[in-house]
């Protein structure tokens, strides 16, 4: 283990970094689900969507003064929770034993105030996935990766579809409320003001009353050539109205007015709202293991 060192110096290996990003994609049994980028400028946009840099996110793993692979937390100053990159590590050096002492190096070195950490390796990845398991990470479930490849034609939209002004977000009780109870939030403002990221557009089907029936978030980051459908909500006495088509279709509009050639999303491997996606012209791309673990 004495061997094995992280250092800071991303910004002098960029070349290296990208390449291991495209290792990762390439090879599924090596490969993480999140964060998967098939460049390292879409990469930095992530690491940056975080107030963060690369520099202080990513590491560059040496094994004596040999570069063998990358791993770092992305993280906001200030939360409690963060996500775990890989380590992504080239084939020479990736066997569990080495995966399970890098992670507990990286823990041991990086300072940070985070309570909860989150990994998201392939489910093919069995090497990682045992690692994470033998650091007692915690198992928590399973999530598709699903694409939908945009062919310039406009969606039909069947509802009238309010795009949400900043100032009508900031703790909207409408919208709290919908989204408290759809991902048991607790009354939890912390999550609502992750929800509320510069980086993402938030669009509402309101009733007479002005209450919210169902709400689609998204993202548009620029030199991306995709979007990403962050979050899908429709309230559970306003279902199977063809209300979460609506705002899906909504989002692939605004996705191809911005020149977009496809818009992600990733959702639990047992949700019910993947067929209705299917439905729209998602498809699968990939599954990934959720992990966690509590720092004391």
């Amino acid at each position: 283990m004495k061997r094995f060192h992280i250092k800071y110096n991303a910004n002098e290996n960029i070349d290296f970094i990208d390449e291991m990003l495209r290792y990762s994609n390439a090879n599924d049994n090596v490969g993480i689900g999140y964060p998967r980028y098939d460049t390292v400028k879409e990469f930095i946009n992530e690491i940056e969507s975080y107030d963060s840099t690369l520099e202080d996110s990513i590491g560059i793993i040496y094994y004596e003064d040999i570069p063998i692979g990358i791993v770092g937390i992305l993280y906001e100053e200030g939360s409690e929770s963060g996500y775990f990159v890989g380590p992504i590590v080239i084939k020479e050096y990736f066997n569990e034993e080495n995966v399970k002492n890098i992670i507990k190096l990286i823990l041991e070195r990086k300072n940070c105030n985070i309570k909860i950490l989150r990994a998201a390796p392939l489910n093919s990845n069995k090497i990682l996935r045992n690692a994470y398991e033998d650091n007692e990470w915690i198992y928590d479930g399973d999530h598709r990766v699903m694409v939908c490849y945009l062919d310039n034609k406009e969606r039909e939209v069947k509802y009238n579809i309010k795009m949400m002004e900043n100032e009508e977000l900031t703790y909207n009780e409408s919208i709290f409320n919908i989204l408290n109870s759809t991902f048991n939030w607790n009354g939890s403002k912390e999550e609502y003001d992750d929800f509320l990221r510069e980086d993402y557009f938030t669009s509402c089907v309101l009733d007479r009353d002005k209450k919210v029936m169902g709400l689609v978030v998204w993202s548009l980051r620029e030199d991306e050539k995709y979007c990403v459908l962050e979050y899908l909500v429709v309230d559970e006495n306003c279902r199977n109205k063809g209300i979460g088509k609506a705002l899906v279709n909504y989002v692939i509009n605004d996705a191809m007015k911005n020149n977009r050639t496809s818009v992600e999303l990733c959702t639990q491997i047992n949700n019910k709202a993947a067929e209705l996606y299917r439905k729209i012209g998602f498809k699968d791309t990939l599954v990934m293991n959720l992990y966690k673990r509590f720092n004391n």
